[in-house]
């Protein structure tokens, strides 16, 4: 009979990803991604590549990088949230002009603020969420001893882990925008309905679901607010086999790669 799999302690490991962002230093004795997050916070940076190489270092247990590799796409969003614990201040000779993101965070913030019900219990709902907030994006650099898999022995226990692969680009799309966070809202309560959306095609939120809006069996549809919204950027990209490893009499395979962000 199989072990069961350990479920990670991602609390536990968010701690660890923070002392790393804090106190890892590279060649100088420069503390390398504290700078990285001090220049975020300026608005001098928006990609933080993070290099494995680099964490695989500081992970002496190897307690977090193992998990990574395995399931990439969720520590995403855990070296994210360790991001946001730790964000630096802005440096007070900074010199960064207010724009329509800063604006419409404002606004949100102050219409629940008038929106709220001190009895009401709290409606998750319309909560802004983070990732409608974030002016950066995390992006994983594979570590240089990892072997590259080749495209025809990709398979389903790959998915949502990372892998280097190699190829030849025979396509390429033009960049377009893909939404990220849809912003809705509701023409009869007031409030703000957001939908975080991590795949190219989605459903839009059709009903409000603030307990207001339950309570009185409203219909009416919510309106999408486009400048509301969050979008990054999106292309897609088809990467062929290399001519020497197509195995002889075989046709090269080949697999659509979606690039999202700034790469």
């Amino acid at each position: 009979m199989a072990m069961a799999t350990k479920r990670p302690n991602f609390r536990q490991q968010q701690e660890i990803i923070e002392e790393f962002f804090k106190n890892f230093k590279a060649k100088r004795n420069v503390k390398k991604y504290w700078k990285m997050l001090k220049e975020v916070a300026n608005r001098e940076r928006v990609s933080i590549e993070i290099e494995l190489d680099d964490f695989k270092k500081y992970d002496k247990g190897q307690e977090v990088i193992n998990d990574l590799e395995e399931n990439t796409l969720r520590y995403v969003s855990v070296f994210s949230s360790a991001i946001d614990s730790i964000m630096p201040l802005r440096d007070a000779n900074a010199n960064i002009e207010e724009d329509s993101i800063d604006v419409l965070a404002d606004w949100r913030v102050r219409m629940q603020r008038e929106l709220v019900d001190p009895t009401a219990l709290p409606d998750q709902n319309s909560a802004i969420p983070k990732e409608l907030l974030r002016r950066y994006e995390v992006n994983f650099i594979s570590r240089s001893d990892r072997d590259t898999l080749k495209i025809r022995n990709i398979s389903a226990g790959d998915i949502g882990g990372l892998v280097k692969v190699k190829g030849i680009v025979t396509r390429i799309t033009e960049v377009r925008p893909m939404m990220r966070c849809a912003t809705y809202i509701c023409d009869v309560c007031g409030n703000e309905i957001y939908q975080i959306i991590n795949k190219k095609k989605y459903t839009p939120v059709t009903e409000c679901p603030s307990a207001q809006c339950q309570q009185n069996r409203n219909k009416r549809p919510v309106l999408p607010q486009t400048r509301g919204s969050k979008f990054i950027k999106f292309q897609e990209i088809r990467l062929q086999e290399s001519p020497e490893e197509v195995p002889e009499g075989n046709v090269p395979r080949s697999i659509i790669i979606y690039a999202m962000g700034e790469l």
